[in-house]
């Protein structure tokens, strides 16, 4: 599956299908239908529709674009 956007976090590491998907709010970064890297090193959908990360985790955020294999 292709991203454009992955968001490194000191809590892991999250995957976008595209770059609308994310958006900083007064609270921290918003993620729309993010993947997560597992453990395996697959993207796996998380099954909630929105993720809130606080701007104290967040590592970095690279974009072009990736492809992963899903689970």
């Amino acid at each position: 599956m292709d991203f454009k956007k992955i968001v490194l976090s000191e809590i892991g590491d999250y995957l976008l299908e595209e770059p609308s998907q994310m958006k900083w709010t007064e609270k921290g970064l918003e993620l729309r239908n993010p993947y997560v890297i597992n453990e395996d090193g697959f993207a796996q959908q998380i099954k909630a529709e929105k993720l809130l990360i606080t701007p104290h985790v967040v590592q970095g955020i690279q974009e072009g674009e990736f492809e992963e294999e899903t689970v």
